[in-house]
């Protein structure tokens, strides 16, 4: 037969026919893919074969039948009905595709993308190409949503390209939106919330992208206010497709998962739908002895994975949580060698910048999430600043073009990347079981085929079916478990196949630099190195410290210093303190009351937990002999001294009542009762005006079945007044339990309320630091009989008796050294000081006061003179001071705390300037300045510089590209129009019709052409003319300070 084509050499294909019609349909195209040139096509007939393959294991048949000789590159098959469509498709990373696929390569003569031919009717995302944002996201965040994808057949790419689809993102300003609006390529690329995916995964269908689209004109807190309602949405559906693939499994959800709170909720979600349970803890010492079977992290540098390593546990990530799912059967991490929490990055990003050939559809993916792993990153083009090239045979055009640069290039296979990881040593890519193309033993060695075994527990460690450690001449090295802080790389902003080869390049550069980003040599929008969007697990793991170089100022220094982008960090959270008491027969303990169930802070209270029988078992909440404070656990999972609230033993058999069995928890016991859902005016004989919280959920079987009592004849009829009273509180507490039940049940908090371990501890210390901060200032205050303090607002007196504060200052702080601990922070905000990060819409019309070292020219500075009003402008001295007298703890008669005005800012006019925040106008609106031109190259960057123009007044702002000022003419400006026909102030001075703010003269020379003839009155000065407008709160035209060039005026 002469064959048409080798577009299929090499390859070798396994057709799948289910009926005697596809196995005539099968011969047809085998001998169209045999036309071809295809290296083997085999035809797998399911009706004389499917009682050999249940006999024995299915891998190991598959294998040995089509994976030893000629493995299988490509199955093709209409449906995925077949026995083995998981083992192929998920586990050995096969792509399973239809007969269109084929039809598609021969018609374009190239290998198309596979995804889009997937028979699997779970894969909805099968024609989508989706970019998810990496700075929107935290790192957990980002390979959560794409592993989501994934499993729904989508593609995630790194690279903004005509083929994208979708772009996911929380925030309108995302630099990609930015990129793709710049250069009116929107209409491509639908940008959309992560709740489309979310809704979508739930569903099992693609949602319509309206309700989830977010429009590169949106507000953030707009934008917010939608995600939220969203995922309030989401919440009330169901997962379509639940299983029992966890069943009997407890997990535990490392707090380096760094979701926010509604994904977390959701994750929650899809294990219960999927049959597993939750179990809580508060830090790291709490997953011992807690019955949990799986712990769920992101990497192993926490402290939490050190414990649970210790564990009869098994240990995995969200990377394996989907496999499971994909698969439809359990298995265990260790299985695979990325599905247990990640390790630290092994490769600088210079040392490992791979592109790969040969591999076919969710071998690529395999590919690029282990070498993003690893620290390197990949590319789908070969060019010369690749280090390696992975291939699965010595062919094709990439490896024949490697070879003929030398060793610019290494070429190696997909072991080199597996055993790197799993050994965490940079080996030798060079040796020889890394130079087999294709490698040895088949598919026992393919992509995705070494375990993770010799790295997990020893309770749970399988064989190896890939060669081990020892045959390779490789050794076992040790992994370090400590904290790293990884470097966030330079984002490379590349643009690829967005735009056509005609588009002006010089216009593209000019384009890219008006939205504030940087741009390499190449065009191409890469996601691959953007920084996670405030990634704690890049910055500290289990209180680690951030380095120097990570910690960015707390201002932008206007024109003296460049923006430096800060990174938000967690708060440094304490591990939760549990103290440990015996409790016995017919003992009471005491636990103080700090946090509700929602976080919020209540009044204290004492909760008793009075035993008469026994201690509860936590297993089966049977009554039992005497146990440890740590073993006894309230229903929600967390130790009684987190729960705050009143628990009543389970005394059912005493009384008669049933019991459950097989740790079956019916939900009429899953009760929670806080303070918000019973009112304070109850009989409070058994406590019932106090919060009673069983917990918002039974999150595990382990953890203790709470059963109401049941009422008996016998406790009422008999017994005198106190036995009956008893009875009767106790039948009150039960039907209270069962109001409740029928709340919970349609409650949407039982969904989405729960708080993150992370945040519960954080609100514990924090409400440990609130009372200290409440006692410091109540222990100087209550001392003696207090007099009028005539210089703060308040008397101590008024305080005391009105908890009113002493001031009313909502302040931003700038170029202060010192760093406020919380506790300074809490006592100050006692007092009625409180300090904001960031000036922020939220917070705008409530800030009113200035604190900073001396006048200064950074942006928090320049915009707190546009607060209305401005009522304080002091120096940092003043809290230094404030605290220096709360923390003495001496006892005077007469207490004096600091007066604001006696703290005023050196060089500066203050008396005359606050006076002027108090108008209902604006600096350069005062002086008719509506419309300003803006050099693109400012110090400062032009969104800062714009937003401190805009909040004194000025509307609308133009950024001239200082490369295009040759072929700029009288309309590339923008005019300031002057409503009215009258120009002249009222002290007579002249309003510019353009207004030009540049950083050099010579950019005045085209502008000086372009308005000289034309009559125009124009004005060009410097930033500092700006500067000195808004530290005065008042424009003078006739000031030729810093002015660079002007006519007419």
């Amino acid at each position: 037969m002469v064959n048409s084509s080798e577009l299929f050499k090499g390859l070798n294909f396994l057709i799948v026919a289910s009926d005697l019609n596809q196995t005539t349909r099968a011969l047809e195209l085998k001998g169209l893919l045999e036309e071809h040139s295809c290296n083997s096509c085999k035809i797998h007939e399911l009706s004389t074969k499917n009682e050999l393959i249940k006999e024995q294991d299915t891998k190991q048949w598959f294998i040995e039948t089509y994976g030893s000789t000629d493995a299988v590159h490509f199955t093709i098959c209409e449906e995925t009905n077949f026995p083995f469509y998981q083992i192929v498709a998920f586990d050995l990373l096969i792509p399973v595709v239809t007969s269109e696929w084929v039809n598609m390569c021969i018609a374009t003569r190239k290998h198309v993308r596979t995804a889009p031919f997937s028979p699997d009717r779970r894969h909805i995302f099968k024609n989508f190409q989706i970019y998810v944002s990496k700075e929107a996201f935290t790192r957990p965040e980002q390979l959560f949503y794409t592993d989501m994808i994934q499993a729904l057949g989508g593609t995630c790419v790194d690279v903004l390209s005509s083929r994208t689809t979708h772009l996911v993102t929380t925030n309108a300003q995302d630099n990609g939106i930015k990129v793709i609006v710049s250069f009116n390529k929107s209409c491509l690329i639908k940008f959309v919330l992560p709740t489309w995916i979310a809704q979508s995964f739930k569903l099992l269908q693609v949602v319509p992208v309206d309700d989830h689209q977010i429009l590169p004109t949106d507000h953030k807190e707009r934008t917010q206010e939608k995600m939220k309602e969203l995922w309030d949405l989401i919440a009330d559906n169901a997962f379509q497709r639940g299983s029992n693939i966890f069943k009997n499994q407890n997990f535990i959800l490392g707090m380096d998962l760094f979701f926010n709170k509604e994904l977390h909720a959701y994750l929650i979600e899809f294990l219960k739908a999927n049959g597993g349970a939750i179990i809580r803890h508060l830090d790291e010492s709490d997953i011992e002895g807690r019955g949990a079977d799986i712990y769920i992290g992101s990497t192993n540098q926490s402290k939490e994975y050190e414990v649970a390593a210790r564990q009869p546990m098994h240990l995995g990530n969200t990377i394996w949580l989907f496999y499971v799912w994909s698969t439809d059967s359990f298995v265990e991490p260790s299985c695979k060698l990325i599905f247990a929490p990640l390790k630290k990055k092994l490769f600088e990003h210079s040392q490992l910048i791979l592109t790969y050939s040969n591999y076919f559809g969710l071998q690529r993916t395999y590919i690029q999430r282990l070498t993003d792993i690893l620290g390197g990153y990949s590319t789908p083009e070969l060019s010369r600043k690749n280090t390696h090239l992975i291939t699965q045979f010595a062919s094709g055009k990439k490896f024949e073009t490697v070879r003929k640069w030398g060793n610019k290039c290494i070429v190696t296979n997909h072991l080199w990347l597996e055993y790197c990881y799993k050994n965490w040593q940079k080996l030798d890519p060079k040796d020889t079981i890394f130079q087999e193309f294709p490698t040895s033993n088949g598919l026992w060695n393919g992509p995705g085929q070494l375990s993770d075994a010799v790295l997990s527990n020893s309770s749970f460690t399988k064989g190896d079916r890939s060669n081990s450690l020892n045959n390779v001449g490789i050794s076992e090295s040790s992994t370090d478990s400590r904290s790293e802080i990884v470097k966030d790389l330079t984002t490379d902003i590349e643009i690829n196949e967005l735009f056509s080869k005609e588009t002006d390049v010089t216009y593209l550069k000019e384009g890219i630099q008006r939205e504030g980003l940087s741009l390499e040599s190449n065009f191409k929008y890469s996601n691959i190195n953007a920084p996670f969007h405030k990634d704690p697990a890049l910055d500290t793991i289990s209180g680690a410290q951030i380095s120097a170089d990570q910690q960015s100022h707390d201002d932008v220094l206007v024109l003296e210093t460049n923006i430096e982008q800060k990174r938000a960090t967690p708060p440094n959270l304490g591990p939760g303190r549990v103290s440990e008491r015996s409790v016995s027969t017919s003992e009471v303990v005491e636990v103080e009351i700090e946090i509700d169930d929602h976080g919020k802070h209540v009044e204290e209270n004492r909760g008793v937990y009075k035993s008469t029988e026994g201690n509860m078992s936590p297993e089966k909440g049977e009554a039992v002999n005497r146990k440890s404070w740590s073993e006894i656990k309230s229903p929600n999972g967390f130790p009684l001294v987190a729960c705050q609230n009143t628990l009543i033993q389970d005394t059912s058999k005493e009384h008669g009542g049933s019991s459950f069995e097989n740790n079956a928890e019916p939900e009429e016991v899953r009760a929670s009762i806080n303070t918000s859902d019973i009112s304070q005016n109850q009989d409070t004989s058994l406590g019932r005006g106090s919060s009673i919280d069983y917990g918002k959920e039974i999150l595990s079987k382990c953890d203790v079945t709470m059963e109401p009592r049941s009422s008996s004849p016998a406790l009422t009829s008999s017994g005198g007044s106190r036995r009956a009273a008893k009875a009767k509180a106790e039948q009150r507490l039960h039907d209270d339990i069962e109001s409740l039940n029928d709340f919970q049940r349609n409650s949407k908090r039982k969904k989405t309320g729960d708080l993150l371990p992370n945040e519960i501890t954080a609100l514990e210390k924090h409400k440990k630091l609130e009372l200290q901060a409440e006692e410091l200032i109540e222990k100087l205050l209550f001392a003696g009989e207090t007099e009028r303090n005539t210089t703060a607002d308040h008397s101590t007196e008024a305080y005391i008796n009105h908890k009113k504060p002493f001031y009313h200052i909502n302040a931003i702080s700038t170029g202060s050294q010192r760093c406020l601990s919380e506790l300074d922070s809490l006592v100050l905000r006692r007092l009625g000081i409180q300090i904001f990060d960031e000036i922020a819409p939220s917070n705008l019309k409530k800030l009113n006061a200035i604190i900073a070292p001396k006048k200064m020219r950074t942006a928090k500075f320049l915009l707190s003179l546009s607060f209305h009003p401005l009522k304080y402008a002091v120096r940092p001295e003043f809290l230094e001071d404030i605290l220096k007298t709360i923390h003495k703890g001496k006892t005077k008669t007469e207490i004096v705390l600091p007066d604001a005005a006696s703290y005023k800012i050196f060089d500066f006019e203050e008396s005359n300037i606050l006076k002027k925040t108090t108008l209902s106008t604006k600096v350069f609106e005062r002086a008719n300045l509506f419309k300003i031109n803006l050099i693109n190259d400012i110090p400062g960057g032009v969104d800062v510089i714009s937003s401190i123009l805009k909040a004194h007044g000025i509307n609308e702002i133009r950024t001239i590209a200082s490369t295009q000022m040759n072929r700029l003419i009288e309309v590339s400006f923008l005019k300031n129009d002057i409503e009215g026909t009258s120009k002249k102030k009222k002290h007579g001075q002249i309003v510019p019709d353009y207004v030009f703010i540049v950083t050099k003269s010579a950019q005045v020379k085209q502008f000086k052409k372009v308005f000289r003839a034309a009559g125009k009155i124009t004005l060009v000065v410097e930033w500092n003319w700006c500067v000195s407008s808004i530290f005065n709160l008042e424009v003078d035209y006739r000031d030729h300070q810093h002015v660079v060039y002007q006519t007419g005026l």
